[in-house]
């Protein structure tokens, strides 16, 4: 991350929740530098898991979205609820090169990760990408007994 953008983050930090609302929707419209404080916003453990699912939802908004930000966010790890989001971003921009971590995800404890790990390899199969990786996985996940299943 460049050295502006963890500055700006360490000052960020100070401020209050809506101060960071504010930030999410302002580095949303400043292209790459935007999307790193961004990346670093979803990142950061201290805040809140409903700020961090709103940054990477800023981020799937964004023209430089950055592959390896995602990726960092879909670790059994985060919050669910961040796993989910980044899935989403993962599908919805057809981001082949997540294929193997969307994947890896259909293997989480927890299930409404499998859920969105699933329909993010539906997404990712019915544009043509990463379908026969995915279709062994989504055929095995028939037998999945959640019955959390999130719209496509």
């Amino acid at each position: 991350m460049a050295g502006a953008a963890k500055r700006r983050l360490r000052g960020l930090q100070k401020y209050s929740d809506e101060r960071l609302v504010k930030t999410l929707v302002a580095a949303q419209l400043v292209g790459e530098e935007g999307q790193r404080v961004l990346g670093a916003l979803a990142a950061d453990a201290t805040l809140t898991t409903a700020l961090r699912v709103r940054a990477v939802d800023a981020l799937g908004k964004g023209s430089a979205l950055a592959v390896g930000t995602v990726h960092g966010l879909l670790r059994e790890a985060q919050p669910p609820e961040l796993v989910c989001a980044a899935l989403t971003i993962v599908g919805q921009h057809g981001l082949t090169a997540l294929a193997d971590a969307a994947i890896e995800c259909t293997r989480s404890a927890r299930e409404i990760v499998r859920a969105a790990a699933a329909s993010t390899l539906g997404a990712l199969a019915a544009r043509g990408a990463a379908k026969q990786d995915a279709e062994p996985v989504l055929i095995a996940l028939l037998s999945d007994a959640s019955a959390v299943i999130p719209p496509p």
